[in-house]
């Protein structure tokens, strides 16, 4: 049984609302209903099956429309009128889809005597049948033409498609005869291709865009050090010095023009005019525009080209340059190798780990497998500064990495950061008891320093995983462990009771719940989660039970979108029939281009008998005093469904809000 809540009957049979089509209450089979809007005039009757019919339409048949044969009625075709030539399959079998032409009858052409103008065919727009736009010719006649297979512009090749034994091509500015460059102005451009061929001696990649910035301060007799906080500049670029300062009206400390970076640090460079470092009377304001330069002097690898050599092709110093590096690949199994050469000597660069050269800013050595952390920078050998990482010490921590090997006191070594590092002795981690193995424990930083297996608690210091051993290796240096592993927090058990979470100045700290606020229980798939309790205090805002559980209250808020013309009934909202009853507080409004905007306000009441709802529109209110449509409610299955109408003149998109209490039964 559906209960519904009072609507507005439509009692015009004539109506200039857009769109408007009357119902089947409002016409009787064979009665006519019109709406003259100017925007959609139409017709409409109820036919025979109590459906709403709007009338007209193109006629579809093989043959076009004859009034002719009509005993009664106008025996002649409109002008305008539209015919849908079909076009069967040839035979009853054939898999072909079905054509068609549509055509407008002009009463005007075959000197008034009318007839059928082919206006399109089969699935496309009506063309010419080659296909072809541009009306051949020659230079003069025409500023666009095609010829065969190109397009040209006053007869100068600009794309030309080719099928040759050399391969398929499509061709841009055919023997460089129509322009000096082809620019793509794009602001990205994306070439997916298994193979790139260019053919230039040089290749240059430019930043479309500059950015300028002026120096902070400069110093220097012979040659001036420029200082700028991460210029970002490397050495070799060139770069352009610009006329004034940042004012645009001081003038610079140099001769306006182009200059090569050289000596540079982290803050600091200096200008190089092509044979010296230059002097500076003051600041200058630089403007950098980055580029990628690909040349043959500067990528000397095998041939010429720009191939990844095979395994066969171990390098010799006759393929590689004295202080360059080639790439080779491992065609057993996929990995790229990196060749370097210094001097005569060739030496390979491999790893499977992410190591930083570092420098050791202690007074001892710092051992292998030593956790460390960052101290500072070293601008004269360009590298950070480390010291022994302590969890019982917040000023050495956070550990950044192990040690890769031995680092003398105050002197340069190698940190792992990521991945695996092979060389160690576990007992360097904590003593073993005789016979177990360790392989596939967490490791954490250890307060006092070191490795520890054992999880530091609160008291001790910072607890921060910093590994997983995968070897075990007693009393020799074949250990190994991977370094910052990405799954090391999942490798950590937990007490019962308690849950990883993100703390200021730890990582992933395991916290107790607070029961008096979060409670466990067994979901419907038999698994264990944690819920709400029952009664949580925010402030001034609290959510409280009795402790009843015939008694508990369920509040829901909901958003419902309805798309622009739709006539169906919209599911805004549904709950179990184990709640009896329910308020809803339903909000609803009404937009679109050209559409008025409107806003409606309804408090609805509803109660069943697990087979009948009852619902009760008690209060509405709009803000154009125009009601947009009704609610029903029905029980389906298991669920008490709400459902809003629009009313049939209302258009334009609607947006329904709900808030829902519902009590249990």
């Amino acid at each position: 049984m559906t209960n519904t809540s009072p609507r507005d009957v439509i009692l015009h049979r004539r109506s200039r609302v857009k769109n408007k089509r009357p119902l089947t209450t409002d016409i009787q089979w064979g009665e006519i209903a019109v709406n003259f809007n100017d925007e959609d005039p139409s017709v409409y009757i109820k036919d025979e099956s109590n459906k709403i019919r709007k009338v007209g339409g193109i006629f579809y048949s093989d043959v076009a429309p004859d009034p002719s044969v009509a005993i009664d009625g106008f025996p002649e075709l409109s002008h305008g009128e539209l015919w849908v030539q079909k076009i069967s399959p040839p035979a009853a079998i054939s898999d072909q889809d079905e054509d068609a032409r549509l055509y407008v009858y002009n009463k005007f052409i075959n000197s008034g005597a009318g007839g059928w103008l082919e206006i399109g065919k089969f699935r496309f727009g009506l063309i010419e049948e080659s296909l072809d736009q541009f009306k051949d010719g020659t230079d003069g006649e025409d500023i666009v033409h095609t010829d065969g297979n190109q397009i040209l512009i006053n007869n100068k090749s600009v794309i030309k498609g080719e099928s040759t034994a050399g391969g398929n091509k499509v061709i841009i500015n055919d023997g460089a005869n129509f322009a000096t460059a082809v620019i793509n102005a794009s602001s990205n451009v994306i070439i997916n291709s298994s193979d790139i061929d260019v053919n230039a001696d040089n290749v240059v990649l430019s930043s479309a865009t500059s950015y300028l910035f002026q120096t902070d301060s400069v110093t220097g007799t012979g040659s001036s050090t420029f200082t700028y906080d991460d210029h970002g500049l490397f050495n070799g670029e060139e770069i352009f010095v610009e006329e004034f300062l940042n004012d645009d009206s001081t003038p610079g400390g140099l001769t306006s023009g182009n200059y090569k970076i050289s000596n540079t640090t982290l803050n600091t460079f200096k200008l190089n005019n092509g044979s010296t470092d230059v002097l500076a009377s003051g600041n200058v304001r630089i403007k950098y525009s980055p580029k990628l330069v690909l040349d043959q002097d500067y990528n000397v690898l095998q041939s010429g080209n720009f191939e990844v050599k095979g395994l066969g092709d171990f390098p010799d110093t006759s393929q590689i340059t004295d202080g360059r590096w080639d790439i080779y690949q491992n065609t057993q199994n996929g990995n790229v190798r990196i060749y370097s050469r210094t001097g005569t000597n060739i030496s390979e660069i491999v790893g499977s780990s992410v190591t930083i050269d570092v420098k050791n800013s202690t007074g001892s050595v710092i051992n292998a497998w030593t956790p460390v952390y960052f101290v500072g920078f070293d601008p004269i050998n360009n590298v950070i500064t480390i010291g022994p990482a302590d969890a019982s010490s917040s000023l050495a921590m956070k550990a950044l990495g192990l040690a890769s090997a031995n680092i003398p006191a105050n002197g340069l070594g190698v940190v792992t950061v990521y991945g695996e590092l092979k060389v160690g002795d576990s007992l360097a981690i904590d003593s073993n008891p005789p016979g177990s193995d360790e392989s596939g424990n967490v490791v954490y930083v250890k307060p006092g320093g070191g490795l520890t297996f054992l999880p530091p608690t609160k008291a001790q210091g910072q607890r921060q995983p910093i590994g997983l051993l995968l070897k075990e290796s007693v009393g020799d240096p074949n250990g190994r462990i991977f370094v910052n592993h990405p799954d090391i927090d999942n490798q950590v058990q937990l007490r019962q009771g308690y849950i990883f979470v993100g703390s200021t100045g730890d990582h992933a700290t395991a916290y107790r719940l607070d029961t008096n606020f979060f409670q466990t229980y067994v979901a419907d798939d038999n698994e264990l989660e944690i819920s709400v309790a029952d009664e949580i205090s925010f402030g001034a805002y609290e959510f409280l039970w009795d402790g009843n559980s015939g008694s508990k209250i369920q509040k829901k808020v909901s958003t419902s979108d309805e798309g622009i013309g739709n006539t169906q009934q919209t599911t805004i909202d549904s709950f179990p029939v184990t709640y009896r009853s329910a308020k809803f507080f339903v909000q609803i409004a009404l937009g679109g281009a050209g559409i008025p905007a409107n806003y409606q306000i309804t408090e609805l009441l509803v109660v069943h008998n697990d087979t009948d709802v009852n619902l009760v529109d008690y209060g509405t209110a709009s803000t154009l005093n125009q009601r947009l449509g009704d609610f029903t409610a029905n029980i389906v299955g298991n669920n008490v469904e709400i459902y809003f109408q629009r009313y049939a003149a209302t258009l334009g998109q609607i947006q329904i809000k709900t808030v829902r209490t519902a009590v249990l039964s």
